[in-house]
């Protein structure tokens, strides 16, 4: 599992216990240690929680030391990033990792080169189960964590309340995988694995304002795009094979694209004469289709590209930088190595073009030469399991009618 993401100049990557910030010329390494590092003496608070203090004894047993492995290593050389987000505003850096835990980090680059000391870590705290996404609302003052039981709490971020325990905000009955708040955090979006978007209204979280219906399978993404006249629509991408535009106040459908396979992930980049790029990577990941958007109220778009990659390659993450330019991260399922992929944006015929050759590819490549990450196919169990226990009823029906007319 990897994260890719673009703050200021740099390009920042997340595996295994690893932070990178790459520029051309710089590359700046931070290593999670959870085994040594701070954990806040808090839990999360759920619905059922009371406004008193935090549990100290529930946390008292979350700072216990480690546990020692029969091979003689430590829980804590299995523990991996499993979320990261960038606030680019606030300069804040939020990574969640296996063991339960979410770190929030104020990054200290001053946009200039510099990457001594680039992270400030301003708490640990404790996630209730194995966090799935996150997203930080537009200001940063807080962060949304949804996990894999389907609940999304809140944690904050700003002065002495980035140590206080998260606060349960909802819940879905199935793995919410992908969240994203309103710019006037009037609502929060979820979607989850049972095909649904939900619109629920922030702060009064107990009041669902809409759900936006449709989708036949799990919905993968969610990204907010902008139309011609101000209007910040939802577009969602989903294993049942399409991409959606909603108006995400009222629930309303308002387009819809079909696409040749079940959708993985998606990036958006808004151009300056309205239009919008969308990079989808397909399931099975070995493909990325990049599609342009010319008329977003009605998704009349096109693929303008595609980019496959090597035998034995899949693609693990990716984001478009300020010049448009796609960047993404590819693991080898053979040998696990990670190579970073720089796609070029020509602006006059609007393609993409793959540089071979490039500083900052050469800067990661000598920087994880040694670094591996083993595949984890994350999406084939999200798809629905059917099951046809008709046929062996009428099977059996047939048998005790021919054995009644004996």
């Amino acid at each position: 599992m990897s994260f890719l993401k673009l703050f200021k100049q740099f390009v920042v990557t997340g595996f295994n216990r690893k932070v990178l910030f790459l520029t051309e010329t710089t590359c700046w390494s931070y290593e999670i240690q959870p085994e040594i590092l701070p954990l806040e003496k808090c839990r999360p608070k759920k619905y059922f929680d009371a406004d008193s203090d935090s549990d100290e004894n529930s946390a008292q047993q979350q700072q216990q030391p480690l546990k020692q492995a029969t091979n003689g290593s430590t829980t804590a050389d299995k523990v991996q990033i499993v979320a990261l987000e960038v606030h680019k505003e606030k300069s804040l850096l939020a990574v969640a990792t296996s063991d339960k835990s979410l770190y929030l980090f104020e990054i200290l680059a001053d946009g200039e080169g510099s990457t001594e000391g680039m992270l400030k870590l301003l708490s640990r705290r404790m996630v209730s189960r194995t966090s799935s996404c996150m997203k930080f609302v537009t200001g940063g003052k807080f962060l949304v964590v949804c996990d894999k039981g389907g609940d999304c709490y809140r944690y904050d971020c700003e002065g002495d309340d980035c140590k206080k325990p998260g606060r349960w905000l909802l819940g879905h009955m199935s793995q919410v995988l992908d969240v994203l708040v309103s710019a006037d955090e009037r609502f929060i979006i979820t979607s989850d694995r049972d095909e649904k978007i939900r619109v629920t209204n922030h702060p009064d979280c107990h009041t669902i304002e809409t759900f936006c219906l449709g989708h036949g399978e799990f919905v993968s993404q969610l990204e907010f795009v902008t139309t011609t006249d101000g209007k910040s629509c939802l577009l969602s991408l989903s294993g049942d094979k399409t991409l959606r535009l909603w108006d995400f106040a009222t629930g309303k459908e308002l387009a819809r694209e079909d696409l040749e396979r079940p959708g993985n992930r998606m990036v958006t980049k808004q151009l300056n004469d309205g239009s919008v790029l969308v990079a989808v990577l397909f399931y099975e990941p070995t493909e990325i289709a990049v599609l342009k958007i010319n008329d977003v109220e009605n998704l009349t778009c096109k693929i303008t590209q595609t980019f496959k990659t090597d035998q034995q390659e899949v693609f693990s993450s990716f984001a478009f930088d300020e010049q448009n330019n796609l960047v993404a991260l590819t693991i080898d399922k053979a040998t696990e190595k990670v190579s970073l992929n720089l796609y070029e944006f020509e602006q006059e015929n609007c393609k993409f073009s793959k540089q071979s050759s490039n500083s900052l590819l050469e800067t990661f490549s000598t920087n994880t030469a040694n670094d591996r990450i083993g595949y984890v196919d994350l999406v084939s169990f999200l798809f629905k399991k059917k099951f046809d226990n008709i046929k062996d009823y009428q099977e059996r029906k047939r048998r005790r009618i021919e054995e009644g007319g004996k």
